[in-house]
């Protein structure tokens, strides 16, 4: 089957939000439809040439699809069909509808639809790894079969994360049934949507593996809301990912990218995740799921300037840790307030479980004495650190810091509302440090950022 290239896509996703367009009333059947008319124009002002569609399993979405389907055509817009596994169907769903789960009738039901509808190009399934228990090699064979008997032409993908879009083992068992793989981009082994500088590093890992057997590679990015991805993408983040992503589509070397959860309805950010003590910013260390390495670390540090006249010195501050699923044992995750490179405080994330703001020591009054370590000093490096005493799988959380406040000596933004005065590093993948900053229009930016960068591609494809 021919290769495909240039694929400009978006596609909603679990847990994303202004992603799909309903009309305002219920049909005669019960259900709210989607807003067709709304759902085009939005794709079309984003620079998409195809939409990835959520297909659902027969019920308002298929009926949908039959008015969507002409009118992205109208549009100039591909369609590939987008069904869930296993383990995103609820046990209580699949009790006596074992068609739920009949993927060999779902590609007929796809290639059926393509004959109606010449734009729906494409067919995949979403985290296909996490469901081989299912998806055996012969089965996938089926399910293939099943497609091509009524459509050869129409193409077959698999959502596959970095386990298994970098195993030659994986590859070798599956792609002679695909023309595809659709690879999320999470920062490698890392898990995070932060992090945009390994997008070439990691596409040229994939692609050692994919190109041998002539497979197409689509690069998914993550521009809206992600759970297990600690904060949220923003449009710094989106814009370089695409830069990248953008230079291997232009060169042939991937066949398309996909923008997951990109946000259409321009409506402002969420209010609460606005995750500042006060304000709109906050010093933030986020370590995902994934796996993290033993000594790793992440900090912001500035160099300050002791008072000579003053005989004590002090500093208060504020911290509050996040966790997200299961959390990992004591010993293994400390924050750290250092003086030149000396740890003066050290709290272990498990010792204070509650995700709220805490002031400073719990026991020992709401500042730290300094005095030991700056006392005669003209200058020092003060430094918030998160530190991974042991690696391994890791378990996530997101340490926040805000509202200091230091005596004999000033420090540079203290409440973080800015980019200015702190000097952000970190050792490796993760921890991931940053100074995040709620912005009120955020979704509006990101959109645009797509919009400027596919509109752009596309200038180059005429």
């Amino acid at each position: 089957m021919p290769r495909v290239h240039g694929v400009r896509a978006s596609q909603a996703g679990g847990n994303t939000v202004g992603v799909r367009f309903l009309e305002p009333t219920p049909r005669g059947d019960g259900h709210l439809h989607l807003d067709v008319p709304l759902t085009v124009e939005r794709l079309a002002a984003l620079g998409l040439n195809t939409y990835i569609y959520n297909a659902g399993r027969g019920g308002p979405e298929m009926e949908d699809l039959e008015e969507f389907a002409p009118a992205a055509a109208d549009a100039g817009l591909n369609i590939w069909l987008y069904f869930i596994p296993p383990t995103e169907i609820s046990t209580e769903n699949l009790s006596g509808k074992p068609i739920l789960t009949d993927y060999a009738h779902w590609a007929r039901t796809a290639a059926e639809l393509s004959l109606r509808h010449p734009n729906i190009t494409g067919w995949a399934i979403d985290d296909f790894e996490f469901n081989t228990d299912l998806f055996t090699p012969a089965y996938v064979a089926e399910i293939r079969a099943a497609a091509d008997a009524v459509n050869p032409d129409l193409n077959f993908y698999l959502c596959t994360y970095w386990g298994s879009s970098n195993s030659t083992e994986f590859l070798a068992t599956y792609g002679q049934y695909l023309d595809g793989l659709i690879y999320p981009y999470l920062d490698g082994p890392h898990q995070n949507t932060q992090n945009a500088s390994t997008v070439g590093r990691d596409l040229d890992q994939i692609l050692a593996n994919t190109d041998p057997l002539g497979l197409d590679l689509i690069l998914l990015l993550y521009t809206g809301r992600f759970l297990d991805g600690g904060r949220e993408p923003t449009e710094h983040y989106v814009d370089e990912a695409l830069r990248t992503g953008l230079d291997y589509l232009a060169d042939g070397r991937i066949a398309g990218i996909s923008v997951y959860g990109a946000q259409l309805d321009h409506a402002p950010t969420i209010a609460s995740s606005n995750q500042a003590m006060y304000g709109t910013g906050r010093l933030s260390f986020v370590t995902s799921t994934g796996r993290t390495e033993t000594g790793s670390w992440a900090e912001a540090a500035q160099l300050i300037e002791p008072d000579p006249g003053t005989s004590r010195y002090e500093l208060s501050f504020w911290h509050r840790t996040t966790f997200a699923g299961k959390v990992g044992d004591l010993g293994r995750r400390f924050k750290q307030i250092l003086i030149d490179d000396d740890i003066v405080w050290s709290q272990d994330l498990r010792e204070f479980g509650w995700q709220w703001w805490a002031q400073a020591t719990l026991s020992g009054g709401p500042t730290i004495d300094l005095t030991p370590y700056l006392a005669g000093k003209a200058t020092a490096k003060l430094a918030i650190r998160v530190y991974e005493a042991v690696g391994g799988r890791a378990y996530q959380t997101d340490v926040s810091f805000d509202h200091l406040e230091p005596v004999g000596f000033s420090l540079q933004n203290p409440g973080f509302e800015d980019d200015s005065g702190w000097q952000l590093t970190q050792s490796g993948g993760q921890p991931l440090v940053a100074i995040d900053h709620w912005v009120p229009d955020r979704p509006r930016r990101i959109f645009e950022t797509i919009a400027a960068h596919f509109g752009q591609a596309n200038d180059d494809r005429r």
